[in-house]
């Protein structure tokens, strides 16, 4: 999406709160988004580690249970961690 508006320079990553490492999307999630244009049949789960929180400049989360835990397993990150919807 970033490319079709020509706005480079920026990475995203995913990654879950709770995830387990290596996880494929359920089928239904894949088709939902291939129906969207978004091809995610090579996504795999990755939970959030130490390395990429220090990496990013902003955390962006969809539910408030989500901040919560990221506020508390990495703290120094707590003003990174922005609700999706907030913005």
């Amino acid at each position: 999406m970033l490319e079709n508006r020509e706005i480079h320079g920026i990475e995203v990553k995913s990654a879950g709160t709770h995830a387990i490492n290596g996880i494929s999307p359920l089928p239904k999630v894949v088709e939902i988004c291939k129906q969207h244009g978004i091809d995610i049949s090579s996504h795999s789960s990755l939970p959030l580690a130490e390395e990429m929180v220090k990496d990013s400049d902003i955390l962006l989360v969809m539910e408030k249970e989500q901040l919560q835990t990221v506020a508390k397993k990495f703290p120094e990150a707590k003003e990174k961690v922005k609700m999706l919807s907030s913005l």
